[in-house]
């Protein structure tokens, strides 16, 4: 859940500009820590900054952006394991014999064993990746069986030579970037027969044309058969205020205080991430859902982008 940007230098000897939006956005999303490196004479540069400092890596990242001459990648961290702190901050790195210092960032989550002190990349960088051989990201045994490992993640390494981002086709191109992740809020626009309704099926609720004529029982029962997160709310009285996004165990979906509604099929019994999972009833911007360990992990910015809390973070009890 947090997000990479790769800023790759063109045949000009320059490099694009990350939107100063975008910027905001990813620091209100991923706000548990930053880090960026970028190649300086020829030798990598790190720097790194904590949760509470994003004012003073949004100036590190703006000046060296603005630089232009320099490859970079930065990273926002939203953290699902280990300590919000600088030293939890990506890049983390290894020194290898022949390749030298190796920078590895990472958006997602890794499944490894770790204590509460120690990080998922932090773990797999240490006890996998460093013991590996020179330049193994060019070596297609190896890339597969990383690759397989990290699943749905992506990563990206960067040494003195080059770049090289992981699982790069999960990620965006976009304006000469590369992002990892979602990098601007999306507004979920309903189409004909899609069933946005008023009056007797709730204000601003999403419910499916072929489910328009159900009750919540019948939805409740539906959802138990076939075990999943999907349109689980179809009616509300008459007037209501809001509709609340509900599994049949009927935990409520929020973010930030706004009420959300499930618009994908989302199994909640195994680890997954589901683009455009949830979308907002208040002011209808979507946002990604990731399952991971009975978690469910939510990813939105609300429009506006007057939210403080930018991620919720919701524990099966």
């Amino acid at each position: 859940m947090c997000m990479i940007v790769h800023r790759p230098v063109g045949k000009s000897g320059r490099g694009p500009n990350i939107p100063g939006a975008v910027i905001d956005t990813a620091l209100r999303r991923h706000p548990d820590g930053f880090g960026l490196a970028y190649r300086e004479h020829g030798a990598l540069v790190t720097e790194k900054f904590g949760p509470g400092e994003a004012k003073r890596f949004r100036k590190a990242l703006k000046r060296v952006d603005r630089e232009g001459a320099s490859e970079y990648v930065a990273h926002f961290r939203f953290a699902t394991h280990g300590p919000k702190d600088m030293a939890h901050a990506h890049p983390y790195e290894y020194t290898h014999p022949v390749d030298g210092r190796v920078l590895v960032f990472h958006n997602g989550v890794i499944d490894i064993a770790t204590t509460p002190q120690e990080s998922d990349t932090e773990v797999f960088v240490t006890r996998v990746l460093a013991t590996l051989p020179s330049r193994w990201w060019e070596h297609p045994a190896l890339m597969y069986l990383v690759t397989e490992t990290i699943g749905w993640s992506k990563l990206t390494v960067m040494t003195r030579e080059g770049t090289y981002n992981l699982h790069e086709k999960r990620g965006d191109w976009a304006g000469g970037l590369w992002y990892s992740s979602d990098h601007k809020p999306s507004v979920y626009t309903p189409k004909a027969g899609q069933g946005w309704t008023t009056g007797a099926y709730g204000v601003g609720g999403y419910v499916p044309a072929a489910k328009q004529a159900n009750t919540v029982a019948a939805a409740i029962a539906d959802r138990a058969a076939r075990n999943t997160v999907r349109d689980v709310i179809v009616a509300a009285p008459a007037g209501a205020a809001s509709m609340s996004g509900r599994n049949v165990d009927s935990r409520v979906l929020r973010h930030g205080g706004h009420n959300l509604t499930a618009i994908a099929d989302m199994d909640m019994t195994r680890d997954g991430d589901y683009t455009d999972g949830v979308i907002c009833d208040e002011c209808y911007t979507t946002g990604d859902v990731y399952v991971i360990d009975g978690g469910v992990y939510i990813d939105m910015s609300h429009r506006g982008g007057d939210d403080p809390n930018e991620e919720e973070v919701m524990r099966n009890a």
